[in-house]
């Protein structure tokens, strides 16, 4: 009952502060005459819809692996060839994608299998997945006003690689996340300290963020760019 009870507390916290981040990032979208937004792990499509909500002329790419929730993004005004069916990973390639549960769930799954476990289930499917690295898919953009990056543990790949795409980015709204036993341990510990010492000699600082750890493991920060 106490581990219930600390996970509910844990959970509304944690969505205290999406909320708070998330109110920031639609401001800063309403503002923009044009804003361009990349939601990468974009799930059934609420960031892309509350983007599109607060202004009608948002361009957009997504990327997102599991179809069926591809095909709830092309119910958003966002273009058909600017959403990406595909994992987000260090390189460009094929990669393995475990998905938690006996079906395609709509949102627990992970390039790594640790952290699609960390939902509670150990009876994970593998798929082949296209992944497409942060160089690649913003190779043609100039300008990225706001990067939502929640893509289950792709995360330290992503941001431990190359990372000159950092530049064209304004805001990073970052979600780190693992199974429990694994986000206490050194090598996360570190690999986030990394991550967040790459973001400052890329010239962003922390605007918003849960810097504590909650019981679903999970730390999510909005970075934005000096100047």
């Amino acid at each position: 009952m106490k581990k219930t009870r600390a996970m509910v507390k844990a959970s509304l916290k944690r969505k205290k502060y999406e909320n708070k981040i998330e109110s920031i990032c639609f401001d800063a979208i309403a503002k923009k005459k044009e804003p361009f937004v990349v939601d990468v792990g974009a799930w059934k499509g609420n960031f892309l819809g509350g983007a599109y909500n607060h202004n009608s002329n948002v361009a957009a790419l997504a990327v997102e692996p599991i179809p069926e929730n591809v095909k709830l993004l092309e119910a958003l005004p966002i273009k058909k060839k600017d959403i990406f069916e595909a994992c987000v990973a260090a390189e460009n390639g094929m990669v393995k994608l475990y998905i938690a549960g006996k079906k395609h769930n709509l949102v627990d799954c992970s390039i790594h299998k640790e952290s699609a476990e960390k939902f509670g289930s150990k009876n994970t499917q593998e798929l082949t997945c296209e992944a497409i690295s942060m160089r690649a898919l913003l190779h043609d953009v100039p300008k990225v006003d706001v990067l939502l990056m929640n893509c289950e543990g792709a995360e330290y790949d992503v941001m431990l690689g190359g990372t000159s795409w950092l530049s064209k980015v304004d805001r990073l709204y970052l979600h780190m996340h693992t199974k429990a036993d694994k986000f206490l341990s050194d090598e996360y510990y570190f690999k986030r300290i990394k991550i967040m010492a790459r973001l400052l000699e890329a010239g962003f600082r922390m605007e918003c963020g849960m810097k504590d750890m909650d019981a679903l493991s999970h730390i999510i920060q909005l970075w934005r760019k000096d100047g």
